[in-house]
């Protein structure tokens, strides 16, 4: 696959088309038998297949894997032809990665920093107290006067009883 993709940047880049059949193509991209094959650069472009292919890692097909073949006769329904295939790999190749960030003193001292400013801003903010925002809300409340009082002033200014 690797190797295909490689055939595939070198025709394409330097034919603008692909002159071999390939995998992976469109029958649009491909080059006309009457088109002419001339590329520029085709002396580096091969140089640089070249080096494409050398970076290739072997196909998977390639690999030689042991095996082996267990047989099992176990009959769940007479009138069932499947075949059952069960792959076991002894010692898969796990690959971890992990990350431990480490912080310079800048940057503990930042991050520190930021905690406290926010911390002093709400201490601050509402008049240095804790409640100074409701402490200051609740003068309001009291100088307005209900429904109830205000008929009541009027009663009494009126004079009727």
């Amino acid at each position: 696959m690797c190797k295909e993709n490689c055939m595939i940047y070198f025709s394409t880049t330097c034919y603008r088309c692909l002159w071999e059949v390939m995998m992976y193509n469109n029958p649009a991209d491909k080059c006309n038998k009457s088109s002419d094959f001339f590329c520029e650069r085709k002396e580096q472009m091969l140089q640089e297949l070249g080096e494409c292919r050398d970076n290739c890692k072997p196909d998977c097909v390639k690999f030689k894997y042991p095996y082996t073949i267990e047989e099992h006769t176990r009959i769940k329904d007479p009138k069932d032809s499947t075949i059952d295939i069960v792959v076991r790999v002894d010692e898969p190749e796990i690959l971890v990665l992990s990350h431990k960030p480490q912080y310079m003193g800048v940057e503990l001292f930042s991050y520190v920093g930021g905690f406290m400013g926010c911390w002093l801003g709400l201490c601050v903010g509402p008049g240095g107290r804790p409640g100074g925002v409701a402490a200051q809300r609740y003068p309001l409340q009291e100088s307005i006067p209900s429904k109830a009082e205000l008929e009541e002033r009027i009663f009494v200014a009126d004079g009727s009883s």
